[in-house]
């Protein structure tokens, strides 16, 4: 009998897509757009249509997997591997709980999926990474800011007269978004990209501003200089809702059109033009993209372009905001259900720094990993010191459906659950505000478990007594009881269709009450002060402080090297389909080209600082000429990992991945 259940995408990205699922005699036949949900409306990206292929495909791991002397892989029964992992956590606990890494990112969402949290902080004080490779400098930006990060309502743009996209590219990475943008742009409203590359956005704004990477806060500060000098901010607003605006307005004093010329690389009447189009065509919306604070200057840019909002009174109404992140399901969530409420002095290091932590740590050192919902041997940067790092510790164990770059270099793989395998609920923080049950739809194949089973499992076998051993159900009903009683969801009214936490007509601080200490938006912060930015959000060079350029004379490496998200694959998830030993294509302007004589699909190594890598030509006519990108996530056999050339530096905040700080030379022979 064929069936249809309502489910949602769990992957970690803006739309968090309302999925029907179509079964027939067990075994899925077909995965598309929800066809009532208002955000998806019945169509869905190749992503989303990939979980199909994903869950039958005949490479995905079916057993544990454990690696032998030979560097042999040999199937294990459950058993025998929770025996491996229970006898060595064991071992560790009896010496410095420290010496277990646990470490764990978003491939995956789910609110099931982060379980482990619970059971590790059950284990000891482990050690475990913060930060982020994705977006954690914006998000203290706008915490310092605003004191949380919210978001319009994707249909909200269709009340705006003006849309920045400031590096943000939702027709490739957030389709349903871009649907608004492009019904708001047929109604009158202009939209302008600001970026280094033409996206796919940027061809379908009105108009596309080329900035030289990394300077967006000098693009920003100076347009708030111009605001202010021609009077055009808006004074009730100020006076009302800031605090701070005399200081930042003395700040601005340098930061003038004729020096943000030089250092972004833009044109001073286009910078006016700009700066004037946003403060008089209002209500304006920025959206702002992930990609600007991946550079060592990253948290006071976000700071900067937040300040262009708020001088210009577009907080806090219809068809405005400073568009970053979207947290409102969090608040509703009980974080303690999954043992956030333990106290425990976990040994921290920032995600980015992962192999040179492992290399460098030795008191203790790490004897053990354990990695979930991540592929951090590809995906962190300095790929060639992450095999030192992987060689140094003694026995690591991956949770994953595929044998990825970092399975490959663990001691044992546990095959997990998909989605529809299991139970769960899901939620986005970037996007909109649904929150969405996904059922188990149906069983798994073979000796699957999801992460649930497996850490109930290990508690069980550690003698874990306060690991509560119970159904998914339970788990889910008392981490939503926030939800239930303050927004009156329950876990039935949410198996009956996806819930909004908040209507599409309510704006994020309509009622001006900020969650700052001061109660108002903040242009001066004590707590920027404390981290080291500045009260006030300013302008550094990037790469001005960057070592490895020093040390290597940064004259040598010409060329700014992006390293964008493909619309076809979250991370490195969807590049399993891609031929061996095939180089990835980096994108250059064929001015750059016929420069150094190089032809189109030719291949030729890059270097940075940090490694080289083989690549194949590709030319992209729209690039800026200082400026070459190449998708993210290819894996290291199918194409080579672009973080063989990233360096592990920080944000100003966040402890964030700088990893745009990167500049590249051809290596031509």
């Amino acid at each position: 009998m064929v069936q249809v259940y309502k489910s949602t995408c769990p992957l970690d990205c803006w739309d968090a897509c309302s999925l029907e699922v179509t079964v027939d005699k067990g075994e899925v036949i077909n995965i598309q757009g929800d066809g009532e949900h208002s955000i998806t409306r019945g169509f869905i990206c190749s992503k989303g249509k990939k979980h199909l292929e994903r869950t039958y495909r005949d490479d995905r791991l079916t057993s544990p997997m454990v690696k032998t002397h030979e560097d042999e892989w040999q199937e294990i029964t459950w058993e025998k591997a929770f025996e491996l992992i229970t006898s060595k956590i064991s071992a560790i606990r009896e010496q410095d709980s420290k010496r277990l890494m646990y470490y764990t990112d978003s491939g995956h969402g789910g609110l099931l999926s982060s379980i482990e949290n619970y059971f590790f902080n059950l284990i000891g004080d482990v050690t475990i990474p913060v930060g982020s490779l994705c977006w954690s400098a914006g998000m203290e930006a706008q915490n310092i800011d605003f004191g949380m990060s919210l978001s319009h309502d994707y249909s909200d743009v269709l009340n705006s007269k003006t849309i920045l996209l400031w590096g943000r590219n939702p027709a490739d990475t957030a389709i349903h978004q871009m649907n608004y943008v492009q019904k708001a742009r047929k109604t009158g409203t202009r939209v302008i990209a600001i970026d280094p590359r033409k996206t796919k956005s940027a061809r379908q704004a009105d108009e596309h501003i080329s900035i030289k990477p990394g300077t967006d806060g000098a693009l920003a500060l100076a347009m708030a200089n111009h605001i202010i000098k021609n009077n055009l901010q808006d004074n009730s607003f100020i006076d009302n809702h800031i605090k701070g605006f005399e200081e930042f307005k003395e700040l601005l004093t340098s930061y003038t059109i004729d020096w943000a010329e030089k250092e972004t690389g833009i044109d001073r009447r286009k910078i006016e033009e700009l700066a004037e189009l946003y403060a008089t065509q209002k209500p304006a919306a920025i959206m702002i993209g992930y990609g600007i604070q991946r550079y060592t200057n990253s948290a006071n840019t976000v700071r900067a372009i937040d300040a262009l909002a708020a001088i210009t009174g577009n907080i806090g109404i219809a068809g405005g905001g400073a568009n970053y992140a979207n947290k409102q399901a969090v608040n509703y969530i009980d974080d303690s259900v999954f043992g956030g409420d333990i106290d425990r002095n976990h040994r921290t290091f920032p995600k980015a720094k992962l192999a040179n932590f492992i290399l460098e740590e030795n008191n203790p050192p790490i004897d053990m990993m354990f990695i979930t919902k991540s592929n951090p041997f590809l995906q962190a940067p300095d790929t060639n010191r992450m095999y030192q790092a992987f060689e140094k510790v003694d026995f690591k164990v991956t949770i994953d459906m595929f044998m990825t770059d970092t399975a490959r270099q663990s001691d044992l793989v546990l095959p997990c659950a998909n989605f529809m395998e299991k139970e769960d609920l899901y939620f986005t923080s970037m996007g909109h505000n649904y929150v969405s049950y996904g059922p188990k739809i149906i069983e798994p194949e073979y000796d699957i478990k999801n992460e649930l089973d497996i850490f109930t499992s290990l508690a069980d076998k550690l003698n874990l007594t306060e690991f509560p051993e119970q159904e998914a159900e339970q788990w889910l009903k008392q981490a939503i009881k926030p939800l239930e009683k303050y927004k009156g969801i329950s876990l039935e009214k949410l198996k009956e269709k996806p819930q909004r936490i908040n209507e599409p007509d309510t704006i994020p601080w309509a009622d001006k009450n900020f969650l700052t200490p001061s109660g108002k938006y903040e242009l001066y912060s004590k707590k920027a002060q404390e981290w080291g930015l500045g009260p006030i959000p300013g302008y550094s060079q990037p790469f001005s402080t960057y070592t490895d350029y020093q040390n290597n004379n940064m004259t040598n490496y010409d060329f700014y090297f992006l390293t964008p998200h493909h619309r076809d694959s979250l991370h490195s998830q969807h590049f399993i389909d891609r031929s061996q030993d095939e180089p990835g294509y980096l994108y250059i302007n064929p001015e750059i080209a016929a420069k150094y004589r190089l032809r189109e699909n030719s291949v030729i190594k890059i270097a940075s600082p940090k490694g080289t890598l083989s690549v194949k030509i590709k030319f992209d006519p729209e690039l800026r000429t200082d400026t070459v990108y190449m998708y993210e996530g290819l894996w290291i056999g199918k194409g080579g990992s672009v973080n063989t050339l990233i360096s592990d530096a920080l944000s100003d905040a966040g402890d964030q991945a700088a990893l745009y700080e990167t500049k590249i030379r051809f290596v031509v022979e």
